[in-house]
């Protein structure tokens, strides 16, 4: 999990409060499956001790110094907070408009869903409902909670793979919930589907921005050469310049909307 890359951390805890919320919502008590969740629970963190221990013989991840430097105990609970409070701000900050609309619908929908699948115990299913979408979607971003340097506001988009598997989660047991309104029912397949949608569009527009882009800084680049190709000579053979190269019109309009093309 670390190896391939740490932000990856978050999807472990993911799945794991996804099971146990699974079962608290379908009847099933906890303490049949307590063991199971215990040994979750300590195989993730001797799994993360261990590969504590394991870097310390890498002499590449040593160098990168206070990247990989986890807070100080007494300044954990600050340092926490303050990492998940960048940590949503960067995701509010790079998404677009629909999805950030799409996702507060679907969230809503997914407590109505969850709090009335069942006729008894509304508490309960209410309190796991609210326990999982709110430490789901902090523990998400997995071991860089507790790292001293926020790595969040450097905006790369590997930042929030765990984001993203919560997500996608949260989306397919909303997919699998049922309550007795086929209109309601109707209407969350709608929001399911057009949310997907989007999505899955941004895929295309991605790829057709990044084209849009290499074409114009080709154009731009054989503009710029005829331009200096008079200018170079044995005399003069370095210049400076205050700018090089501007994003294509069409990539700047549609990044308006995907303000994450920024960052890709």
């Amino acid at each position: 999990m670390c190896n391939t890359y740490q932000s990856s951390s978050g999807i472990y805890i993911v799945m794991t409060m996804a099971l146990i919320f699974k079962d608290l919502t379908h009847n099933n008590k906890l303490k049949n499956n307590y063991k199971k969740y215990s040994l979750s629970i300590i195989a993730y963190i001797l799994g993360m001790m261990f590969y504590m221990f394991e870097t310390k013989f890498c002499k590449e991840f040593s160098e990168h110094g206070e990247i990989v430097k986890i807070a100080n105990m007494k300044d954990m609970p600050n340092i926490i907070i303050r990492n998940a409070n960048s940590y949503f701000k960067t995701i509010f900050k790079q998404s677009s408009k629909i999805w950030i609309v799409l996702f507060f619908l679907i969230i809503l929908v997914f407590v109505v869903s969850y709090i009335f699948q069942s006729k008894n115990n509304y508490i309960k299913n209410t309190i796991s409902v609210i326990l999982y979408l709110a430490l789901g979607s902090v523990l998400s971003y997995g071991a860089y909670l507790v790292l001293s340097l926020d790595l969040a506001d450097n905006g790369s988009p590997r930042n929030y793979y765990g984001f993203g598997m919560f997500v996608a989660i949260t989306l397919i047991m909303l997919s699998n919930s049922k309550i007795h309104f086929s209109v309601f029912n109707l209407s969350k397949n709608i929001l399911l589907f057009s949310f997907v949608y989007y999505i899955f569009s941004f895929n295309l527009t991605c790829a057709s921005m990044l084209n849009y882009q290499k074409e114009e800084f080709q154009r731009q680049s054989v503009i710029f050469t005829n331009e200096i190709k008079n200018m170079v000579n044995e005399q003069r053979k370095t210049i400076y310049a205050n700018k090089l190269f501007k994003d294509s019109p069409v990539f700047d309009n549609t990044a308006r909307n995907y303000p994450t093309l920024y960052i890709s």
